[in-house]
C-alpha cells in the first residue's frame, strides 16, 4: 500500500474514500482523468490531508463548479488545494463593464485620485471574487495599473 510523505510523518495512513468521491466532477481533477476517487485519495496520500474537512471541502468544489465566473474548471481542484485563483480563470470584465465603471469614476482611480485615459487602467472587482463578488459592471472598478497591482498583492 502506498503511502505519500506527509502521511509517513505521522505514521499513519487515511481511509479510503470510494464512497465519498463526487464521480461527475472527479473528472476535472488536475486537468486528467481520474477514476474512482484517485483524486482524494492523491489528496490524502500526498498532500496531508484528512478526514476532517471533507464535506466542506467537497460542498466548496461543487459551488465553484456552478460558478459561472470560473471558466476554467479543470482549475478547481488546484486551487482547493493552494488557494491560488490562477487556477480557475475567473470571469474577466467585459469592454463595456470596463468602460461604464470608466465613465462613472470620470477616469479617476479611486485609490490615488488620478486622472487616467482607459488604456491605463485595469479592471478590478470592489467585493473580491473570493469573497463572494461578482464580475458585474456594478462590481467593477478601474483602477491605474500600479494601485491595481499593489491591491493584488494583498
Amino acid at each position: 500500500m502506498p503511502s505519500g510523505p506527509a502521511h509517513q510523518a505521522r505514521g499513519k495512513r487515511p481511509p479510503r474514500l470510494v464512497e465519498h468521491t463526487p464521480p461527475h466532477y472527479s473528472s476535472f481533477a488536475f486537468g486528467f482523468p481520474v477514476s474512482g476517487c484517485g483524486f482524494w485519495n492523491f489528496a490524502f496520500d500526498n498532500l496531508g490531508f484528512s478526514v476532517s474537512g471533507f464535506d466542506e471541502l467537497e460542498k466548496e468544489i461543487t459551488k465553484l463548479m456552478q460558478d459561472e465566473d470560473v471558466t476554467k474548471k479543470s482549475g478547481i481542484y488546484p486551487y482547493v488545494l493552494t488557494r491560488e485563483e490562477k487556477y480557475l480563470n475567473i470571469r474577466a470584465f467585459t469592454d463595456n463593464q470596463k468602460r461604464e465603471a470608466y465613465e462613472r469614476q470620470k477616469g479617476i482611480c479611486p485609490k490615488c485620485k488620478e486622472h487616467f485615459e482607459i488604456g491605463e487602467m485595469e479592471a478590478d472587482h470592489i467585493k473580491p471574487w473570493h469573497e463572494g463578488g461578482k464580475t458585474t459592471a456594478q462590481n467593477c472598478q478601474m483602477l491605474c495599473k500600479a494601485d491595481n497591482r499593489a491591491k493584488s498583492g494583498k
